[in-house]
């Protein structure tokens, strides 16, 4: 059994669980997305800030922040194990 060298980060666990779904990981992101967005939105009307039924494209930005970066980062992480998947058989480590 291999012991890892530290323990995984918030961001880490919270990466494995979402692979670990039933449903592809860029659709768990997207629906995080935008529950986040409606809540933003909700928030928004409710406050005044907004007024109620229009959208302001700003909303977007926290969101996308937040999800994106993830997203990309769990893309990343499924491409390089791949690689490295790929052409294990070359290393002689």
């Amino acid at each position: 059994m291999k012991i890892p060298l530290y323990k995984p980060s918030f961001i880490d666990r919270l990466m494995q669980a979402v692979e670990r779904l039933p449903i592809p990981y860029w659709a768990t992101y997207l629906l995080l997305f935008l529950a986040q967005v409606l809540l933003f939105l909700g928030l928004a009307w409710s406050d005044g800030w907004v007024p109620a039924y229009t959208f302001d494209p700003i909303l977007l930005l926290f969101p996308l922040w937040l999800w994106g970066p993830l997203a990309i980062v769990t893309h990343l992480d499924r491409v390089s194990l791949e690689a490295l998947e790929d052409f294990s058989p070359l290393l002689t480590v």
